[in-house]
């Protein structure tokens, strides 16, 4: 999952909305708005699940949470320190 801020929304995420019909209907948040866009990299569906949310926009105080079903499957955050 790709998360961009107003202000990084210049590179990659700006690729992403180039290439992805779906993504490009997901607004790009500007540099002073507190909102973030999120765009699934690669959305494999498996026989049991779908992949209808691939790119959104969280605002404010929102968040986004995401939960691995895969067997022994884990998630890991480029950059993020908990």
């Amino acid at each position: 999952v790709v998360v961009t801020t107003g202000t990084g929304a210049t590179g990659w995420a700006r690729s992403i909305v180039g290439e992805r019909e779906q993504a490009r209907q997901v607004p790009l948040p500007g540099p002073e708005q507190r909102a973030l866009a999120f765009f699934v990299r690669e959305a494999w569906p498996s026989p049991t699940t779908g992949t209808s949310l691939t790119a959104g926009v969280i605002e404010g105080e929102e968040a986004l949470e995401l939960t691995s079903e895969a067997d022994e499957g884990v998630i890991f955050g480029d950059g993020i320190e908990a």
